[in-house]
């Protein structure tokens, strides 16, 4: 289930391969994408240079807003993608942590695919944060389901 974070899918079209990754900030800090990559080549043999991935709807860097005492914005591995607002919160670019951590896992960035569809301004996809902007905040979430015929 997802609110507004990134539904990552990994394909290895070699090997027949699939992979389906939450990347909520959380998830992102804790390196999981490294950890999933490391874990699809050990145990499939599968090389990151192989892999293809997608990104699905999520907050856009536009939208992505935290609280003040975001405790990342010191840490030297997100700090190029926080950026403080006038409001004195702080914006966090996750599409961008999620790309630097599938480069650095060894992917080639023609083998990234991001449409960069913001969560909270399209009109298709739920967003969690926009139904607490506008006063109508529930538990609702989205499904991201990943399937590979045979």
């Amino acid at each position: 289930m997802i609110a507004d974070c990134i539904p990552l899918a990994i394909y290895d079209p070699k090997n027949k391969v699939i992979a389906l990754i939450h990347c909520s900030w959380k998830n992102l800090d804790k390196l999981i994408i490294p950890k999933v990559i490391k874990k699809i080549v050990k145990e499939f043999g599968s090389a990151s240079k192989d892999l293809i991935v997608e990104f699905g709807p999520s907050l856009g860097p536009c939208c992505y807003k935290n609280l003040p005492e975001l405790k990342q914005k010191d840490d030297p591995k997100w700090r190029p993608y926080i950026f403080k607002a006038a409001d004195k919160t702080y914006t966090i670019d996750i599409w961008g942590v999620t790309q630097n951590q599938l480069l650095l896992s060894g992917l080639l960035e023609k083998n990234i695919n991001n449409p960069k569809i913001c969560t909270y301004y399209s009109h298709e996809y739920f967003s969690y944060r926009k139904m607490r902007v506008e006063g109508t905040e529930d538990n609702f979430r989205f499904a991201a389901v990943l399937g590979m015929k045979k």
